[in-house]
């Protein structure tokens, strides 16, 4: 095997991989801010503002064309006074998401 084909199946593999890994970043990530907006939600503080979700996710290399909708859900939920839910907020990032909630 050349060094070539080599580097070639490491491209491969990255491509096949970088939905389950991005899947795996923002299910976590989503869990963290529904807790951050429960719990200022819990202590009468102003929940997070829907946009800083957004520059999380780009902070983290992951700019996705999808925030506009992750921006209406989150706005929706606080115009509720309804916290979000993470299975929701990834659904809005990834509208082919199957929610795993055994994935730690």
């Amino acid at each position: 095997m050349t060094l070539s084909s080599l580097q070639g199946q490491v491209r491969r593999l990255r491509r096949q991989m970088a939905l389950p890994y991005a899947h795996l970043i923002f299910q976590q990530m989503c869990i963290d801010f529904c807790l951050e907006w429960a719990r200022a939600q819990s202590e009468k503080r102003p929940t997070p503002d829907p946009q800083s979700f957004g520059f999380r996710v780009v902070d983290a290399g992951f700019p996705l064309p999808t925030f506009t909708a992750v921006f209406r859900y989150l706005k929706k939920c606080q115009d509720s006074g309804e916290g979000p839910l993470p299975e929701d907020l990834l659904r809005a990032l990834f509208p082919s998401f199957e929610y795993r909630p055994d994935v730690p």
